[in-house]
């Protein structure tokens, strides 16, 4: 539950650093998501629970990492109306995409397909032999951005935790302890992490 300032201000501290790492292009953009926030707070009756939600909730969309594109064995995208088009190898069911809607942000695996929805939850198709495509919706929600690896899939949460399931041999899920992160990506064995100070983590597999 969300009814104190220190919460709203944590997320919104994380959303402001996650706007500023897309460059300075994006710096007015963030300097006005700054004023409105500050406008909505200075507005909203902060003992009424449903105020602050609708608040934090219009937190998570501004922080959403969208990416509208994503390949590797097969490729998919986001056209027109968030829903989702596949087109390449499809011997596992990761190219089975064509019922999605409300996507706002897409990665590829191998041989699996994630999407990040508008709600903050995550839809999985395609291999799940390493648990990859195992995306509970009561751990899966509050998601900011989405990345899959070769057999791991993670996601950015809107405090800036990080969570990741599927095939951890060489410890590349291990990221629970991670936090005020405003950035993530999955690669083939290991997972990196761009903190709001701008420092990265990684974990996983390192003999390259």
């Amino acid at each position: 539950k969300c009814n104190n300032k220190e919460i709203l201000q944590r997320d919104y501290s994380i959303a402001f650093s996650l706007l500023n790492t897309k460059g300075s292009r994006s710096l007015s953009r963030a300097r006005q998501f700054n004023t409105e926030i500050n406008n909505w707070f200075s507005s909203i009756d902060k003992s009424n629970e449903e105020d602050m939600q609708s608040l934090l909730e219009e937190l998570r969309k501004k922080m959403v990492q969208k990416s509208a594109i994503s390949a590797c064995y097969h490729t998919a995208g986001i056209f027109k109306g968030r829903n989702v088009i596949a087109t390449g190898r499809n011997d596992e069911g990761q190219c089975n995409v064509s019922k999605w809607n409300g996507v706002v942000s897409i990665s590829v695996g191998a041989g699996y397909t994630v999407g990040l929805l508008e709600n903050g939850t995550v839809l999985a198709t395609g291999r799940n032999r390493d648990g990859q495509c195992n995306l509970d919706p009561a751990k899966w929600k509050d998601i900011v951005a989405v990345s899959a690896g070769y057999f791991h899939t993670v996601g950015l949460k809107s405090d800036g935790t990080v969570i990741a399931v599927g095939r951890n041999n060489n410890g590349q899920c291990e990221v629970k302890d991670w936090s005020e992160i405003v950035a993530v990506s999955a690669g083939s064995d290991h997972t990196v992490g761009l903190t709001k100070e701008g420092r990265v983590l990684a974990v996983g597999c390192n003999d390259a």
